[in-house]
């Protein structure tokens, strides 16, 4: 997607600090492609107008004059009498403007409801039927296989298909069993439990990070930024739930009664594809930074 207009070039990367955004009219915008079938959260709306800094620009598919992200500051903008707003341009068509939308409600601001995430990846597989149930996923926070589920039921299932287009916008054969691209499919290594406990070497060694877990969450912790407000110290006590010890994780299997084993197996799977796609989106925020 393009993220320039003609005559107000605007970089699709690049900090408040680093350019002062046009402001329009508010009567000029035409409508919104949010995800959020509900409309705006008054309290949330309420608390963006009461703030004393100023809001950061909303983004417009100049095409369209809809918004794209930025709905509560808009409404925020019109509760404080606000008769223009900062805006930020791009191109596109209407259904990459749709899906930027929903990634962006994904990455920030108030969490989309599971009906919200079901019912926009119903409109982007039916406006893309070959993208794979995985590129679908990363968009709007769903597990691969919801979206499968998804697909057969909005009838997006094209049989005629034999490729689907995945994350990295390369095409590949689609396997006849599965719902996504083999390329794409998890790589879980099984970990082997004998009479005798787990076998720690069978799961494969940790990723490698720039420094230990114990310092990663010190840095974290130390940040007033993340431990002074309440989604922050949520996810401070989600992740000192997973700081166990190698021993610890070892005798997770010892937990749970053998004929809720692989209940536990596949909460585990699906959780860990959750925070590998948390993982993945916190890499694009980097990125984009």
């Amino acid at each position: 997607m393009d993220s320039t207009r003609t005559g107000s070039a605007l970089p699709s990367r690049v900090s408040r600090d680093d350019v002062d955004y046009p402001r329009i009219s508010i009567g000029e915008l035409a409508g919104t492609f949010s995800p959020r079938r509900a409309g705006e959260c008054p309290e949330h709306v309420e608390a963006l107008a009461q703030a004393d800094d100023e809001l950061p620009p909303i983004v417009v598919h100049w095409p369209s004059m809809k918004v794209v992200d930025g709905m509560h500051r808009l409404r925020a903008a019109q509760r404080r009498g606000a008769s223009d707003i900062a805006v930020r341009f791009i191109d596109g068509s209407e259904d990459d403007a749709f899906v930027l939308a929903v990634e962006a409600n994904i990455r920030h601001g108030l969490p989309l409801t599971l009906a919200d995430r079901r019912a926009a990846a119903a409109q982007m597989l039916l406006a893309h039927p070959d993208w794979s149930d995985r590129r679908i996923a990363s968009s709007t926070g769903l597990a691969p296989g919801t979206v499968a589920a998804v697909r057969r039921r909005v009838g997006a299932q094209n049989e005629q298909l034999t490729t689907r287009v995945g994350r990295d916008n390369r095409r590949r054969s689609v396997r006849p069993l599965e719902n996504s691209d083999p390329a794409e499919q998890p790589r879980l290594r099984a970990v082997g439990v004998g009479r005798s406990g787990a076998n720690a070497s069978a799961g494969g060694s940790p990723p490698r990070s720039a420094a230990p877990p114990a310092q990663l969450m010190a840095t974290l912790r130390s940040d007033p930024s993340v431990r002074l407000n309440a989604r922050g110290r949520a996810v401070l006590q989600m992740l000192a739930a997973n700081n166990l010890t190698p021993d610890e994780w070892i005798r997770l299997p010892e937990s749970v009664p053998s004929h809720q084993a692989s209940v536990l197996a596949q909460l585990a799977e699906h959780y860990a594809w959750r925070w590998r796609a948390l993982a993945q989106r916190l890499r694009d925020v980097v990125r984009e930074t």
